[in-house]
């Protein structure tokens, strides 16, 4: 869609199941590469400086790909459930990711290693994950509508506050102040500091 007009520009063919991008059609006939997970395909997102593209499936793993080529450089195994959220840090350096098996799991990207224990705390599926545009935080969504905020270097919980349930993505404001969730209720925003 073009953002000023909002007319639509191109029709391209989506995803279905397990591949992140997929084949030709007669409205956008150049494909710049296809890959298939184990699993259906929960969440994409590019590295901020878009080098890399990392996806979750219900494999529980954690697929990394050279955005260019589509090469899988590395697979992040650790989380012992379905993975529905993934975050990069804003310097791309690390990787945060939520599951069903209620827990947050900080990646080194460098190493592939998780970093410290698994954030633990919700009592429902973690369905969101963001980091604050600072990289200094790591906000959560569970299904049951809590949000928690964690200190990106040292796992500790800093605040819990109240969300919105069911199946639905957060996200922070550009300066980090507000924290937006969608779900049930609709859309839900608090102050990223008092809750």
């Amino acid at each position: 869609w073009d953002a000023q007009s909002g007319t639509p520009v191109r029709v391209m063919e989506g995803c279905r199941d397990t591949l992140i991008s997929t084949g030709r059609n007669k409205n956008w006939p150049s494909m710049l590469w296809v890959a298939t997970l184990g699993g259906i395909v929960r969440h994409v997102v590019f590295s901020p400086d878009a080098q890399t593209i990392a996806a979750c499936s219900g494999d529980g793993n954690i697929n990394i790909f050279d955005a260019k080529t589509g090469v899988l450089e590395m697979r992040l195994r650790g989380h012992t459930a379905v993975v529905w959220t993934i975050s990069f840090s804003p310097d791309g350096k690390r990787l945060a990711s939520g599951s069903t098996g209620r827990s947050v799991v900080i990646w080194d990207l460098q190493t592939g290693d998780t970093v410290g224990e698994h954030l633990t705390g919700h009592s429902d599926e973690v369905t969101s994950v963001a980091y604050s545009p600072d990289g200094r935080f790591i906000a959560s969504r569970s299904w049951d509508g809590e949000i928690r905020i964690w200190d990106a270097q040292s796992g500790a919980a800093v605040r819990v506050m109240e969300g919105c349930r069911g199946l639905g993505r957060l996200a922070y404001s550009h300066d980090g102040t507000k924290i937006a969730c969608c779900g049930e209720e609709g859309i839900v925003v608090r102050d990223a500091q008092s809750g």
